[in-house]
């Protein structure tokens, strides 16, 4: 069975390195460098550090336990979130070079610079910016946010986004663990963050409907050098992207499947997409197991199906919080107003609490600030 894959970021690469052996596959990025342009911050779980191989652990920049959540209005209250697990932040351009080369090394054809332009549902087949036209068994389209070639297809309708922006920055660090900022000021529709990198350098980052450099310099500014008192600060790079916010599209038309941004399968609460592609492109292992395109497609909606359910879960609980806090941003100040200190996280892709690890004062609070 021959494959053709449209992109080249984490979703597509994943894909080609998991699926070869099963099949052929084809490869086809726009840019002439795999990992640009960055865009993700690429905090992943110890689940999904384990799917994408062993040597995505040479990739691993920092580790982490817990987060704290401030608010803009309670500076001087925070709320500790504790994982069960550790978190890793990975270097992604690497380690999408790097999937590049297992993608090569294990027969994968890799296609740089060369734009997908359109595809044809009928005939299975993609165009080629240039006139080139390949016929494939299935298509796997894994284009990144924008998602030109789904909405085309039909396979997504209308569209949200928030804008993604960070710098990494050289500083004096004085912090161990990242640091999620909320409040009006920061963000209206999501937060702001900042996760240690090394001892001299961190990534600040905010995602809203409308974002500038202007507007993340001076939040940067306030809150790393008032607030969490670091200093010295120089800017080396600057970069960012779309993250969607619509619930998942489509998964498959015909014989074409989506993975990642493409589809939207984001996590809504944190805007996190390596983990649903790590989870579809597990489903896709395994129904590449199949005999014919149809029973591919087939075997893949099925074991994708709990993946799409766990995300409009998430995506019900973000829309009840905001109907009845009006932004999540409110919600997190009255978690801290209740005395909240910290909340035990039993799986950092699902989001499930532990209920063991909270004494039955604070359970009740949570309980009652969501229900009454």
């Amino acid at each position: 069975m021959r494959v053709g894959i449209i992109g080249g970021g984490i979703g597509g690469l994943l894909s080609g390195v998991k699926i070869l052996g099963s099949v052929d596959a084809d490869l086809y990025e726009e840019h002439v460098l795999v990992g640009y342009p960055k865009h993700c911050t690429g905090l992943i779980s110890d689940e999904v550090l384990s799917h994408l191989g062993c040597g995505a652990k040479n990739y691993v920049l920092n580790a982490f336990r817990e987060y704290t959540l401030i608010h803009s209005s309670r500076p001087n209250k925070e709320l500790e979130l504790k994982f069960r697990n550790t978190i890793y932040l990975v270097d992604r351009p690497s380690l999408e070079r790097y999937l590049s080369d297992e993608f090569q090394c294990r027969g994968g054809m890799l296609h740089l610079g060369l734009k997908v332009t359109s595809i044809d549902l009928s005939e299975t087949s993609l165009a080629v910016k240039g006139g080139l036209t390949k016929k494939y068994d299935v298509i796997i389209i894994a284009e990144g946010a924008r998602a030109t070639l789904t909405r085309a297809s039909g396979m997504c309708g209308g569209r949200t986004y928030l804008v993604g922006l960070q710098a990494l920055i050289r500083c004096r660090n004085v912090l161990e663990s990242p640091y999620v900022i909320f409040g009006n000021d920061v963000s209206k529709e999501f937060f702001g963050w900042v996760v240690p990198v090394n001892e001299r350098r961190l990534i600040f980052g905010l995602a809203d409907r409308y974002v500038s450099y202007v507007r993340l310099n001076h939040l940067m500014k306030t809150y790393l050098t008032r607030m969490l008192e670091v200093n010295d600060l120089v800017v080396e790079e600057v970069f960012g992207g779309l993250i969607p916010t619509s619930t998942p599209c489509k998964q498959t038309l015909k014989n074409f499947v989506g993975i990642g941004d493409a589809v939207s399968v984001v996590k809504p609460l944190s805007g996190g997409g390596i983990y649903s592609i790590s989870r579809q492109v597990r489903a896709l292992e395994e129904s590449l197991k199949a005999n014919t395109p149809d029973n591919v497609l087939k075997k893949y909606r099925s074991k994708s199906s709990g993946l799409i359910k766990t995300l409009n879960v998430q995506h019900m609980l973000r829309k009840y919080i905001i109907r009845k806090f009006h932004s999540l941003s409110n919600f997190i100040m009255k978690l801290i107003d209740l005395e909240v200190d910290e909340v035990h996280i039993l799986d950092y892709d699902r989001y499930l609490i532990n209920p063991l690890n909270l004494n039955i004062k604070d359970a009740l609070k949570i309980l009652s600030t969501l229900l009454i």
